[in-house]
């Protein structure tokens, strides 16, 4: 399992793989740091394939690191798997959602 991010233009970046236990440390590792310019940053999730419930902690702790940093931080493409724990959980409260997946 690999999951990776990349910059696709300023201030958007793109998640590729799967968002799932195994592979949440070394993302948050590679992502350290990662929303601190301020103003807004977008994380597009069109390129995850599963996702389980430590994906969706990562995006909260991202959510929880841009904030600090005075960014705002937004998701798009959020994968309707994604969307359903958000739901099930209550943190869609919390999570900003621009789109679903097909």
């Amino acid at each position: 399992m690999t999951v990776s991010i990349h910059k696709r233009a300023d201030h958007l970046w793109e998640i590729a793989g799967d968002l799932v236990i195994p592979c949440i440390p070394e993302l948050l590792g590679q992502t350290n740091g990662l929303f601190t310019s301020g103003g807004e940053a977008v994380v597009d999730l069109d390129k995850v394939g599963r996702i389980d419930s430590a994906g969706l902690a990562l995006l909260v702790e991202w959510m929880r690191c841009a904030k600090r940093q005075g960014v705002t931080l937004r998701f798009q493409n959020v994968p309707e798997r994604m969307w359903a724990i958000a739901k099930i959980s209550g943190l869609h409260q919390i999570l900003p959602r621009e789109s679903f997946k097909g």
